[in-house]
């Protein structure tokens, strides 16, 4: 675990150093800023997951999903 986050940093290094399919990091704005959009979604997707998941609380995960698009579409709003 490394505190911090400088993805493209990580994103740069050699994969027998990183495995780059596994990074996961809870910053948003860093997942926007080096891999897009959808990464940036999928993050918020599974972030609000693990906070429901901590108190036992069972969500549809297309519930999550919607959230996470609606969340999304401010970082593409002007």
């Amino acid at each position: 675990m490394i505190e911090g986050t400088n993805l493209r940093t990580i994103a740069y290094l050699a994969e027998r150093i990183v495995d780059i399919d596994r990074i996961k990091t809870n910053n948003i704005h860093a997942v926007l800023m080096t891999y897009g959009v959808e990464a940036a979604r999928a993050t918020i997707v599974r972030e609000i997951a693990s906070v429901f998941a901590l108190y036992s609380i069972n969500v549809n995960v297309r519930h999550l999903m919607l959230i996470a698009d609606y969340m999304a579409s401010w970082f593409l709003s002007p």
